[in-house]
């Protein structure tokens, strides 16, 4: 065996595990983004879950400005409050997106 082969070894051998780690890193790198985003998502659905809770016990108490709401009629401050929901959730996963969307 002379030395030529085992520098080639060792270059093909380096080669491939720089290539592995790279690949392990920036597969790590994307999760851990993605993660962040859904925990990102996670934290403003529940700051506009927290605000309609305030309006929705404002409404009760009867402290709306509008006065008392039918049931049946739909308002534009209902809309403003789906599309929220909807693109807070837009960090989310598609099943979770799909969940929002219905609960909107």
């Amino acid at each position: 065996m002379d030395w030529s082969t085992v520098a080639i070894s060792a270059l093909i051998s380096a080669i491939i595990s720089t290539g592995f780690g790279l690949a392990v890193v920036s597969q790590s790198t994307v999760l851990q983004m993605r993660a962040q985003a859904r925990e990102e998502a996670v934290r403003e659905l529940s700051a506009v879950a927290r605000d309609l809770q305030r309006q929705l016990l404002r409404h009760q108490d009867s402290d709306s400005p509008k006065g008392l709401r039918s049931e049946e009629t739909m308002a534009m401050d209902d809309l403003s409050d789906a599309h929220r929901v909807i693109a807070a959730s837009s960090g989310l996963g598609r099943r979770r997106q799909r969940q929002a969307m219905l609960l909107a």
